[in-house]
């Protein structure tokens, strides 16, 4: 990895990966999830002590003439509409297990009020849904160092991985 921040940021490591994939999406949807991925979440810099907020990173409302597609978001617990950016609960979803890989303190994370069946092959119920301007996935960098997410795409699997300087904390999944 390539420090372009002009920061010290420390002896990086891997400190934890979370992955999804997107094959069954309609063009829309693994359109948003792309570029979330490619340009929302990649080569995000957290300075120890700061909060992440998923919403603020997107960086102002989510529209088309913001570039985002229309693809289908759940409403009120149980519809399904098309909206500008839809999809992009699975970029937060991705983010969302690297951070509980990672030990991450998660302070804001809210599941989606419906099954959703492609989540499943890399961590059933382990999802974050967001919407701007109300639900959000925030973590705090409680390290004392630097972390830096990394995120891409390979095909339809979406990653993001985080590095920073281990503090000893590990993590273990039960279920």
């Amino acid at each position: 990895m390539i420090n372009e921040t002009g920061k010290e940021l420390g002896d990086l490591e891997l400190l934890g990966s979370g992955r999804s994939n997107f094959r069954t999406s309609p063009e829309g949807r693994a359109f948003n999830v792309r570029k979330g991925i490619d340009e929302k979440v990649n080569a995000v810099v957290v300075p120890p002590g700061d909060t992440y907020s998923f919403n603020k990173q997107l960086g102002g409302p989510v529209t088309n003439s913001g570039g985002w597609k229309d693809s289908l978001a759940i409403f009120g617990g149980s519809t399904l509409r098309p909206v500008p950016g839809g999809g992009l609960c699975q970029v937060s979803t991705t983010v969302y297990r690297a951070l509980l890989s990672s030990g991450m303190n998660i302070t804001k994370r809210y599941p989606h009020s419906l099954y959703v069946h492609y989540y499943t092959p890399y961590g059933e119920g382990l999802d974050a849904t967001i919407y701007p301007g109300g639900k959000d996935l925030q973590f705090v960098n409680d390290t004392g160092n630097y972390v830096v997410l990394e995120a891409f795409h390979a095909g339809d699997d979406a990653f993001v991985n985080i590095y920073g300087t281990s503090d000893g904390r590990s993590v273990s999944m039960i279920g």
